[in-house]
This record gives structure tokens, sequence and C-alpha cells, in this order.
């Protein structure tokens, strides 16, 4: 029965971890609206929401030109060029593009520091990267500012600090991410995970 659920659980962690690291946003990236009526950059962020939510979506080439078009273009106020960087860096992501990527959250955020939703997006290519503690760094911010969907923010912190077994740390992490979301399945499957690690060292160390 033990070695049962051993099994069950260590299933459970390969689905968590191949759906997180290679295929990082089509799982818990963010795309940010864009508010200015250019079709163009509406185009970008909608492509960028089929990545995060559509399972297996594809990125063509035409979609990232949109976003090309959007930023050349067009006179976007920061908020809007900030989002549209993000929307594409989440595309160049889906891609493999993760150098692209990378230097789209940053164009990002130095357009607007505080767009909660690329500091996760970038944290997730920090995650990738195993730069664990940038991540935490992104992820952390993200919380601070109260980002959209800030579970993912709390789920993406646990897994970081689960790769510096940082258990205790990643315990809170999942359970504040089940507050914001009862009965997510990744957080309730790493949660259970998590208590088990800590259980077997409790165990080991008496």
């Amino acid at each position: 029965m033990r070695l049962a659920h051993m099994i069950k659980h260590k299933l459970s962690i390969l689905h968590v971890i191949v759906f997180t690291f290679f295929l990082p946003t089509l799982c818990f990236a963010q795309s940010v609206m864009v508010i200015a009526d250019v079709e163009a950059a509406q185009r970008c962020y909608h492509d960028a929401t089929k990545v995060t939510t559509i399972e297996n979506f594809i990125v063509r080439d035409e979609m990232i030109f949109s976003c090309n078009v959007a930023l050349d273009q067009y006179g976007l106020v920061d908020k809007d060029r900030a989002a549209t960087f993000a929307n594409r860096g989440i595309l160049y992501a889906a891609q493999g593009s993760l150098a692209e990527a990378l230097s789209d959250y940053d164009e990002a955020l130095d357009l607007h520091p505080v767009l909660g939703e690329a500091y996760i997006s970038r944290g997730i290519i920090f995650h990738f990267e195993k730069q664990f503690e940038k991540a935490i760094a992104d992820y952390s911010r993200a919380i601070e500012l109260e980002s959209r969907d800030i579970h993912l923010a709390y789920f993406d912190r646990g897994m970081a600090y689960e790769e510096l077994h940082r258990w205790e740390d990643a315990l809170l992490d999942y359970q504040k991410a089940l507050e914001f979301h009862p009965d997510w399945t990744p957080a309730v499957s790493r949660l259970h995970w998590v208590k088990d690690k800590l259980d077997s060292e409790n165990l080991l160390n008496r």
C-alpha cells in the first residue's frame, strides 16, 4: 500500500514538473490586457492568452509579427507597450526562444515596473534556467503587487523553494495558493508531496 502511495505521488510530481519546466508558458505565464484599440496589439494579446489557456497551442511566426507591428508602427502608451512586450515574450517562450522572451519581459518591466503578470512570466524563465533565487524574487514581487491570478505566483514560488529544499516555505506557499484557488489540483498534489517529504525527514531525524 505504501509503495502504491509513493508511485502515485511520483507520477503527480512528474506531471507537474513536465508541465512547469518543459511547457512553462502553457501553464502559468500570464498574458496582459491591452487597452488601446490597435488591432495588432489586440491580436498579440489574444494569441498570448491562447498560449496560456489552450494545451498544445502552436505559435506561428505571424503571431509574433502582429506583436512586432504593434510595437514598431504604433505609438502605444507605455502601459500598453509594456503589455505587448510581455505578450510577445509569452509567444517567444512558447517557441522555446527563451533569451528573446527574457529580453521582452525586461523591456516590459522597464516600461511598467508594477506589471505583476510580467514578473510571474519572467520568473518562469529564471526557474526554467535553474536561477531559482531570481525566480523567487520575481514571484515574490508579483505577490507584493497582488498580481492577477496570484495563486500562480504562490505555486511557482513553492516549486522554486522545493528546488532549494526549503520544504517549509514550499508548504506555506502551496497552502496560500489553495486559499486563493481552493482544490486546485497542481497545488494539492505538491502540498501532499511536501507534507510526505517533511514527515519522512522527521521520522529519520528521530
